[in-house]
């Protein structure tokens, strides 16, 4: 199963991807919506982390049109803002994710985050 990452910000996913990397883990980083739904039909998605400062990412949007997506196996979904966009994580909490940290305490526990909802991959 894969992990998707939706940010456009390619150097705050390196380290991710990193952590990722050495769990064993398949992560993919994708900048949009479309590209999050092409994803979850080519593989069963086992997390989405979700970077709620990508440009065009409506929270409400992307967990309704992920759930259709994925009726069979939903993901679970971990979403993050700077902790000043208290609007943006309170819609994440509200549109169902199952965790909305801030930029902050995501950056601090990205590896309890992956192992918590993803597994530890190939090195179960």
């Amino acid at each position: 199963m894969t992990i998707v990452f939706v940010t456009t910000d390619l150097l705050f996913a390196s380290p991710v991807k990193g952590v990722a990397e050495r769990l064993g883990q398949e992560l993919e980083v994708v900048g949009t919506l479309d590209a999050l739904l092409e994803q979850a039909k080519e593989s069963p998605l086992q997390l989405v982390l979700i970077d709620l400062g990508t440009p065009g990412i409506d929270p409400r949007e992307l967990v309704e049109k992920l759930r259709a997506a994925t009726l069979d196996s939903p993901p679970k979904l971990v979403a993050y803002a700077p902790h000043v966009h208290a609007t943006k994580l309170a819609a994440a909490t509200d549109a169902g994710c199952d965790e909305v940290l801030t930029r902050g305490q995501f950056h601090g526990q990205i590896e309890r985050v992956l192992i918590q909802y993803g597994g530890r991959g190939t090195n179960d």
